[in-house]
């Protein structure tokens, strides 16, 4: 129940989230697929353990908005918005053995430069089981590089 009200909390708080950032000068509607690449790049990345692809698919601290999910490895509040602790982040989650899944991806619209999209992804690691959690996002596409804004990470999909 809290994560779901952080999630609401979060979402409550996206627009104004989304005015601080400042895009890239070169960004650019997403053409179609474009998303999916870069959530596809974040994946692999993810599951290689390499850090400085992980922390390229991201947008820099001045576009990037948050990276939020819950338990295990829960990331919410002040530190989702902080871009300088998502590297760390990610190096806990190693740690722990976390492995990532894209289950499947549905893309969106693009408005005020963002690419919207909806995800399933599976985690698995030492201390959960595959587990299929729904997520959204945003990604800045842009000629110097697309990249993931926002990453949500929602409960854990009942079957």
């Amino acid at each position: 129940m809290r994560f779901a009200l952080a999630v609401v909390v979060a979402l409550a708080l996206a627009p104004a989230a989304t005015s601080a950032v400042t895009m890239p000068p070169d960004h650019q509607d997403c053409a179609a697929g474009e998303a999916r690449q870069v959530v596809q790049r974040f994946v692999r990345a993810f599951n290689a353990r390499n850090l400085p692809a992980l922390d390229r698919a991201f947008s820099p601290a001045a576009s990037f908005n948050w990276y939020s999910t819950g338990a295990p490895g829960a990331r919410l509040g002040p530190a989702a918005y902080d871009r300088s602790t998502l590297m760390p982040y990610f190096r806990a989650r190693h740690r722990a053995g976390e492995h990532l899944r894209l289950a499947s991806f549905r893309g969106g619209a693009n408005a005020n430069g963002f690419s919207h999209f909806q995800f399933f992804i599976e985690r698995r690691a030492r201390t959960l089981r595959p587990t299929v959690y729904e997520g959204k996002g945003a990604a800045i596409c842009a000629a110097s590089g697309d990249t993931i804004s926002v990453w949500s990470v929602g409960r854990r999909v009942v079957r």
